[in-house]
């Protein structure tokens, strides 16, 4: 009967266990959201599609600079940046708005946007910048604007941004007519809805013939051999744009896909690297631990040899230094801060690649890639603490324990400070957009003092409290000579 009853309870128990998984299986779903940055837009026909100014960018010059820092079209208002995190403000990214007016699903033809003046320091600073081949970022629901061509064998590729200009005969000539193709995707529901899956641009260089209320060009519709716009002193530049739309079978979730795989020569080389590396480690690993083997293997069998007793004791080869090997060395302190600042840069790195696996570090994610890893450095602060501590008491370490505390908060940390700081001042005295703002300075000090120098006390702190690691062997008195 006692029997009956407990097995009653048991199916009891079995069924409210599976009851609660159900219910969990259920609720789960619920709980769906999407990555900061990545989630998808739904746009109506007519729907305002707005676009972003990043940064101007070269390939000889690894300075780059604001949008705006060129005579383009934009008032005050439109010159200010969008908020943008912090990974962004390292790299120099902003996201400011522009003049352009684009609508979706609505086509517009040779539409003029504003006139400027080039004169002065913004001469300079255009002629300067077509001659080192800078190119204009745009963004469009966090897609990069590209310019589509081919590749000698005739696959697609793509050019992030667009060339500011262009150089023929030694004149400056400047792209100011821009014809944007927008690829969308079309959805399932009702009314319909639409998705940016593309952004590509067309740059041209149009010498336009404005008529005198300004709301017109005899240039246009813009066809081959338009004059182009030559950059002189004081001229005058008309910005133009077209749009046009095509509809794409890409979906949103994989609009990124087109752009990473335009190049299959570049990526068969990125695996014929990685296996001639993978392949060139295997064996440089198999050759020393061949050698290491055979060596450790002739020893042993020396060393368990029964002989008389005066061989035993004769210490010879690789033993010779067995009582020496966990010697606390001179310099133990400075040993357990780059130690510790090693451990914490190893489980940074490993903590970063996991996030990435699981697909919280989504490259649509600009800037969340730097931000999730200055974040977990600060974090992994306790483990520089503790290792380096634990490090420390174990060589019977007691005389420079707050130095090697404070070493681990400030040494490593403190001098790549020092150089980011100084070319910081660098990139401000060029007026480059890459230089950081003097607040997200403040932010970075505060998150150094404020964060992570309180955590390496805590993990130093542990690692003290903690047990010394017990050797293998036991070290000599006195030293070899």
């Amino acid at each position: 009967m006692v029997r009956d009853t407990t097995i009653g309870c048991n199916r009891n128990r079995v069924a409210f266990v599976l009851n609660v998984l159900v219910v969990l299986s259920l609720i789960v779903p619920s709980f769906a959201f999407y990555l900061p940055g990545v989630a998808p837009i739904d746009y109506e026909e007519g729907a305002l599609l707005e676009v972003f100014a990043n940064k101007l960018t070269s390939p000889k010059n690894q300075l780059p600079y604001d949008y705006y820092s060129l005579p383009f079209c934009g008032s005050e208002e439109k010159r200010k940046s969008r908020r943008v995190n912090l990974g962004q403000l390292l790299i120099g990214e902003r996201s400011k708005p522009t003049e352009f007016d684009i609508r979706m699903l609505v086509p517009e033809t040779c539409k003029l946007l504003c006139k400027k003046k080039v004169s002065g320091k913004g001469f300079k600073k255009m002629t300067r910048r077509i001659k080192d081949l800078y190119s204009v970022r745009l963004n469009m629901d966090n897609m990069p604007v590209v310019v589509k061509g081919r590749t000698k064998a005739g696959s697609p590729a793509y050019h992030f941004g667009y060339p500011l200009g262009f150089i023929a005969e030694n004149d400056v000539f400047i792209n100011n007519h821009l014809k944007f193709k927008i690829l969308y995707h079309r959805g399932d529901g009702s009314p319909p809805t639409y998705r940016v899956v593309g952004f590509e641009v067309e740059p041209w260089s149009v010498d336009h013939d404005v008529s005198g209320d300004g709301s017109r060009s005899s240039s246009c519709p813009i066809k081959a051999g338009v004059k182009p716009m030559k950059v002189t002193e004081d001229v005058e530049v008309w910005y133009s744009y077209d749009v046009s739309f095509e509809e794409s079978p890409v979906a949103w979730a994989t609009r990124w896909d087109p752009l990473m795989n335009a190049n299959p020569e570049l990526k068969q080389i990125q695996w014929f690297s990685i296996v001639n590396s993978f392949m060139i480690g295997i064996f440089l690993t198999a050759l020393v631990g061949t050698i290491l083997l055979r060596t450790l293997l002739r020893d042993f069998v020396r060393y368990n040899q029964l002989e008389d007793d005066e061989e035993q004791e004769d210490v010879t080869g690789w033993k010779l230094v067995h009582g020496d090997v966990f010697r606390a060395p001179q310099a133990s302190a400075m040993l357990s801060v780059l130690y510790g600042s090693g451990a914490q840069i190893f489980w940074l790195s490993v903590i970063t690649l996991g996030f990435a696996v699981l697909g919280f570090l989504s490259p649509a994610n600009r800037g969340g890639l730097l931000t999730a890893l200055i974040s977990f450095y600060v974090l992994a602060s306790t483990i520089s603490g503790y290792a380096a501590a634990r490090l420390y008491s174990s060589v019977e370490g007691t005389e420079a324990r707050r130095l090697v505390t404070l070493g681990s908060a400030f040494f490593f940390p403190g001098i790549v400070f020092a150089v980011f700081f100084c070319l910081n001042v660098l990139l401000w005295a060029y007026s480059s957009s890459g230089a950081v703002p003097f607040l997200t300075l403040i932010l970075l000090l505060v998150m150094w003092f404020g964060v992570s120098v309180p955590l390496v006390f805590l993990g130093a702190y542990l690692g003290y409290k903690q047990k010394s690691i017990e050797f293998p062997v036991r070290t000599n008195q006195i030293p070899r000579q």
